[in-house]
Order: C-alpha cells, then structure tokens, then sequence
C-alpha cells in the first residue's frame, strides 16, 4: 500500500482520527452547555409582577401634603405626566409626591406607576 494513503480505517469512515476527536469534544461542550444553560433558566426565580392598586387623586395629594393651604392640583402641561402642581390663588406652586400620594391612598408599599410620560392622567398606584 502506498503510505500517502491514509489508514482504510479512517477512509471508510470519512474522517480521521483527529477530525473524530475534534467532533467528539464539540458535541460533548455543546451538550455540556446546553444542560447549563437548561439548569440556569429552570433556576431562575419567576419576574414579579406588581398588582394595580388604582388611580392616584391629585387634588388629595394637594391637601395633605400642603394641608391648610387651599391649593388646587393642575395639569400645567397637558403632554407632560410630571408638569402636575400644586397651585394657589395667590400664584403659590408646588410640587406633589405622587410616591407618597400612593402610600397615603393604599397604605404602605404602594408606589406609583406611570403608563405613559407625555399623558398626565394615566397616573396610577401599585404595590
């Protein structure tokens, strides 16, 4: 037989011996992997979901966070979530804690949500 041949073995086969060795470490890392990979996502604790509470009132949240004030709650721009204020007769403003409004409306553990940053009645508490 002539030796630039290789062994009939690996000829019949269709590969060599260091090409099996090299398709054997493949298989078994990506099996390996694989099971990792399996065993992580099977570990992973599920995404809490928060649980709607309800709308926020603003003009309350004006009254107990500014209490003898007699201010009124308005929207100074209506594409603005964050533009309500707390405002008086007189041309007093302020700000309102809408956390705290939430907390002051459903007790402690709620916090406030917010569906859409340019609507400012889409406030909304949650826990």
């Amino acid at each position: 037989m002539n030796e630039k041949f290789a062994q009939p073995s690996a000829l019949s086969s269709g590969c060599t011996p260091t090409l099996k060795k090299r398709m054997r470490l493949l298989v078994t890392l990506g099996m390996t992997s694989g099971a990792l990979m399996a065993g992580t996502l099977a570990a992973s604790a599920p995404a809490s979901a928060s649980t709607y509470l309800g709308g926020v009132d603003m003009q309350r949240a004006c009254d107990v966070q500014y209490p003898g004030y007699g201010l009124r709650a308005v929207v100074q721009n209506q594409y603005n979530a964050y533009s309500w204020k707390c405002v008086s007769p007189w041309g007093y403003t302020a700000g309102i804690d809408v956390n705290r409004e939430c907390v002051t409306q459903y007790g402690p553990g709620a916090y406030a949500g917010l569906w859409n940053k340019y609507n400012p009645y889409t406030w909304f508490c949650q826990r």
